[in-house]
């Protein structure tokens, strides 16, 4: 998998000298910036920004450090045209968007505002836009770059066997401290290689941008490709963004993913997948996970540092090989809420033998189980069908299966029975059994509701942020065992505060920002786990010194 840009690259990109800049058209003053009238619901902590036109005329190999060199805050603001993007000497980044600097089209029709690269022979890899994050930002998610309102496309002689790759946004992390990354809005991406690549592989705390409202179509690889490695990992959160039209050439790059996450862990929400199929390949899905034993992601999902985090939820998905494909191996995930249809296979499990499918955990909808959560799913299509083919039971209750599966389980009311669209253990041994018990009649049932009854209850702590110290307040219904540990944002627990039989009633302790040793810990994002009986609440909590 590509990188982002190193350090390394990034030194030199600043000691270039001398710096030669287009005569006719000096670099901007941002002196004499006006500040603008920032909108806020697009650009966060920006209230100090200044915002520069840019035209199509003012694209040339000099633009690259007119992005790079801005102040933090500043937007540069695209009237509608064509941009064409340059390289410069032979790097393979047309813009480098540092943290806090956006880009935003003006006209509200991605159409309209059109980048394209300007392609180098000395350069193998175009990526239009490389975003690197290296500042720490106290609350996951929030950002202060924006790229919005593009139309993404590659330069008109491109094809895919060119021997040249094209990326339209390449996120990045080039530190041990960021927990950031950029808002995605409104953009279009069309007829690229891969239209956005997200990889960190850095300790955690993570990269977590926000993908939201994006077309991405035509694509010849992977529409959005997040990868961790190392003790690193993604969190990349992607909402009302269609995804369709693979385009697979096996003689080129291969792929085949509408979302590829390796060794990551993603929100996927309101999303339309559709259309991601080729005769050349085997095993593209619109959603593909692939999370390996002792990964970050694997370790912190397991944990339940970060709950209802790995999801997929309230989603079309359709008219393509595989729907879902899930090789993970122990970590947590939710699916939610979708519908199915005219997929080869809507969800393909995969999994090495022995490895559990999920560790038991705390959902917003649905009651701790020790096994696959799948709920008020429609799976509608009598050709299509759903393969457990690892030797785990999946719990999938609650989901329509369609009127010929919904024929077949009303006529068969004892469970198990061969179900002709679920391939199991009644069709294979060596595959686990799926429970479709408690199917629903019809797709508009919904799930009852299956959240036990609250035993106990969790506050904010106070004050939050905090320094020196914070208390935090819970309500028992009961007596009972009670367990309150601190993790740091990589899953180490810092320290226990209570570990012992508890009387009903409400409680308080305070935690005094300091570790098992008692020793000060650093600034940072901190989660406190309050476990009734072995039933976990976390939250979190900032201290700031």
């Amino acid at each position: 998998m590509r990188r982002g840009l190193t350090i390394a690259a990034l030194s030199a990109l600043l000691s270039l000298a001398p710096l030669k800049l287009d005569v006719a058209r000096p670099f901007r003053s941002f002196l004499n910036s006006e500040k603008p009238k920032v909108e806020l619901a697009d650009i966060v902590n920006n209230a100090e920004a200044r915002q520069i036109p840019v035209t199509p005329a003012d694209m040339d190999s000099s633009f690259i450090y007119e992005v790079f060199y801005a102040s933090p805050g500043d937007s540069f603001m695209f009237e509608p045209g064509e941009y064409n993007l340059y390289t410069h000497r032979g790097y393979i980044y047309n813009i480098v968007l540092p943290d806090k600097v956006s880009l935003i089209a003006t006209d509200p029709n991605p159409a309209n505002t059109v980048l394209r690269p300007v392609m180098d022979d000395s350069t193998y890899t175009n990526v239009m836009i490389n975003a690197d994050y290296t500042s720490w930002s106290l609350v996951p998610g929030d950002t202060s770059s924006v790229i919005k309102g593009f139309t993404f496309k590659p330069y008109p002689t491109w094809s895919p066997t060119s021997g040249h790759h094209i990326q339209g946004i390449q996120v990045s992390r080039q530190g041990t401290t960021t927990n950031n990354g950029p808002i995605i809005r409104n953009c279009v991406f069309d007829s690229l290689e891969t239209a956005i690549s997200i990889n960190d592989s850095y300790s955690p705390p993570s990269l977590t941008p926000l993908i939201k409202d994006v077309t991405i179509t035509n694509f010849f690889s992977v529409g959005i490709d997040v990868t961790g490695g190392g003790s690193g990992f993604a969190f990349p959160t992607i909402r009302g963004t269609t995804i369709s039209d693979f385009q697979g050439d096996p003689t080129y790059i291969g792929g085949g993913w509408g979302v590829h996450m390796m060794n990551a862990i993603a929100v996927i929400d309101s999303c339309h997948f559709s259309n991601i199929i080729s005769d050349a390949f085997d095993f593209e899905s619109c959603i593909d996970i692939d999370i390996s034993s002792g990964s970050a992601a694997q370790m912190l999902a397991q944990q339940q540092i970060f709950q209802d985090t790995l999801s997929i939820s309230n989603s079309e998905i359709a008219n393509s090989n595989i729907g879902v494909s899930i090789y993970v191996q122990g970590a947590p995930y939710l699916i939610q809420g979708n519908n199915f249809h005219d997929n080869n296979a809507d969800i393909y499990f995969f999994i090495p033998p022995g490895q559990p499918i999920l560790k038991s955990g705390q959902r917003a909808s649905a009651a701790q189980t020790s096994s696959g959560i799948l709920r008020n799913n429609e799976f509608v299509s009598p050709d299509s069908t759903f393969r457990n083919e690892l030797p785990n039971n999946v719990d999938a209750q609650y989901n329509y299966w369609g009127p010929q599966a919904t024929a077949e389980m009303e006529a068969c009311p004892q469970f198990p029975c061969n179900i002709s669209t679920i391939i199991d253990s009644l069709d294979n041994p060596a595959y686990g059994f799926v429970d479709y018990r408690n199917w629903l009649p019809n797709p508009t049932t919904g799930v009852p509701d299956i959240t036990p009854i609250p035993l106990f209850s969790v506050g904010q702590n106070y004050p939050n942020p905090f320094n020196p110290t914070t208390s935090i307040n819970y309500t028992l219904q009961r007596e009972g065992r009670v367990r309150i540990d601190v993790f740091d944002v990589a899953g180490r627990r810092i320290d226990t505060l209570v570990d012992g039989i508890m009387k009903a009633g409400q409680h308080i302790i305070e935690w005094d920002g300091k570790d098992k040793e008692g020793r000060d810990v650093a600034s940072g994002i901190y989660f406190y786990r309050v476990e009734f009986d072995g039933r976990p609440i976390t939250k979190k909590m900032v201290l700031i010194k």
